[in-house]
């Protein structure tokens, strides 16, 4: 069982300033939007991309979401800050993630949020006319509004169940299906997303017909996919646990990390010399990363029971493919996949475009989305 400081306990450093929580959100919208660029540009130019393009921007929206409300939960709060994990994945500490959970099992009924909305409103007016400040309304208005926003279906939480698609099988031996999910992992404070392909046998009760056995389906998938160890250890796991199931493909979207300028602190040597060039104010480097685990065969094998002894039958296992160091060009590559237990992996990185310009040669492996002082996205290079 996981510890407290198997977590990222501490990091959990607050915004203590009001500008610099509005610096932190519009720098990670920003990145948001750019991330969404990215997989627009993948859907023209591969039109297998669609599926995938409406899965990231349903979690891209939900994450935008997620940050929106938070914002306004301590927009005007006199004591409360926002915190965030500075040193590693520059994203919200998975305390307040663990909040919104709580915040949400307590939530009042909408119809006594708007009450008390229209009331606060009537107040606020009385103070502006009698010439007194309302900041204190204010405060008590972003509660109201953040309480009202807490919706189970629009955040992004620590566990996001996704959808199950039955594919075009044909009159093949098994059937077919797509399973996405999405979790906020508590050790590198990052969202992930997980698209999952996988084989089902027939003579097993059909995941898309059978509440039992999708319930069984989502048991595993909840205990493994609401956390993001190596990539391959997901893969395995849900192939060891669910006996008619056989992973064919799982994509993991590694969301992050950002690192800024402004707030990011106790970074390695190479991050920290990136920041230092680019705009006065405007630099920060934000990472998504593409992890796949292929199958690419089937063993069969014993099974055994605790002690080994007594042979409990035949069933089927994935071999997943793991490259040796001879099948890439880089080591520090094979060692990234070996840490994974990933088939191939593939990074994109966001940045400033006048950044970017000083540092071509550094991100020449990536594909770099760039974008201009007013916002505007360059495109994928």
């Amino acid at each position: 069982m996981l510890g407290w400081d198997d977590y990222s306990i501490h990091d959990l450093v607050s915004l203590e300033e009001w500008d610099e929580q509005i610096r932190y959100m519009a720098k990670t919208l920003t990145a948001f939007k750019a991330v969404e660029k990215l997989y627009e540009l993948k859907k023209e130019r591969d039109q297998e991309a669609h599926e995938e393009h409406w899965i990231v921007l349903f979690y891209l929206r939900k994450l935008v979401y997620t940050f929106n409300l938070l914002r306004r939960k301590y927009l005007f709060h006199e004591t409360d800050r926002l915190r965030i994990d500075k040193s590693d994945s520059g994203f919200v500490n998975f305390y307040e993630i663990a909040l919104l959970e709580t915040d949400l099992r307590a939530r009042k009924d909408c119809l006594g949020l708007m009450r008390e909305s229209t009331s606060l409103k009537e107040k606020m007016v009385t103070a502006l006319l009698q010439g007194r400040s309302p900041r204190e309304l204010f405060a008590r208005m972003a509660e109201n509004e953040y309480r009202k926003g807490l919706d189970r279906d629009q955040l992004f939480l620590f566990f996001n169940e996704g959808r199950l698609i039955k594919k075009d099988d044909g009159t093949t031996e098994k059937r077919k299906y797509l399973y996405f999910w999405g979790c906020y992992d508590k050790k590198t404070n990052r969202p992930y997303i997980y698209l999952l392909d996988f084989e089902q046998d027939r003579e097993a009760p059909s995941l898309h017909e059978s509440e039992e056995a999708y319930y069984e389906f989502m048991k595993v998938i909840r205990s493994e996919g609401s956390r993001a160890p190596a990539a391959g250890l997901v893969a395995m796991a849900i192939d060891q646990r669910l006996e008619h199931v056989h992973p064919k493909m799982l994509k993991r979207i590694c969301i992050g990390p950002l690192y800024s300028q402004s707030f990011s602190v106790d970074l390695e040597d190479e991050i920290s010399r990136v920041l230092e060039v680019g705009d006065e104010g405007k630099r920060f480097v934000f990472h998504v990363t593409e992890q796949f685990v292929f199958s690419i065969g089937q063993t069969v094998i014993q099974d055994r029971d605790t002690l080994g002894e007594i042979l409990k039958g035949e069933r089927v296992r994935e071999r997943f493919y793991i490259p040796k160091p001879t099948d890439v060009e880089e080591y520090s590559e094979f060692n990234e996949l070996e840490e994974q237990k990933a088939s191939l992996i593939r990074k994109s990185v966001v940045m400033p475009y006048k950044l970017h310009q000083h540092l071509k040669d550094l991100y020449k492996d990536f594909k770099v989305i760039s974008f201009t002082r007013n916002g505007s996205i360059n495109g994928v290079e």
